[in-house]
């Protein structure tokens, strides 16, 4: 029951599903305090990514693909093809390696 005395309410996120790059995330980082974070950041801490990369890649392409179907349908069909979605990962992870 929500007392009408308090002006606020505690609002959980939604549950994370299982194994996807949120879950590990959230368990990576759920230790972390913002202390953890303030410290990292002051001493340029190098953050491991590499086990992440394809989670990446796969998340740029799927905000790629949304952004074409919405902004460019002529190009949409092209590329969200099986060719076309490896294509852009390919280009993707190579402007992620050469940024390295």
């Amino acid at each position: 029951m929500i007392d009408p005395k308090n002006s606020y309410r505690v609002i959980a996120p939604p549950p994370l599903k299982a194994y996807s790059p949120e879950w590990f995330l959230d368990k990576y980082l759920a230790a972390w305090t913002s202390e953890d974070i303030h410290t990292a950041i002051k001493k340029n801490f190098k953050w491991d990514l590499s086990n992440w990369r394809d989670a990446i890649i796969d998340h740029v392409t799927g905000w790629f693909l949304d952004w074409a179907k919405t902004h460019r349908p002529d190009l949409y069909g092209s590329l969200s093809s099986t060719e076309g979605r490896e294509w852009l990962k390919n280009n993707i992870r190579q402007a992620i390696m050469e940024g390295t």
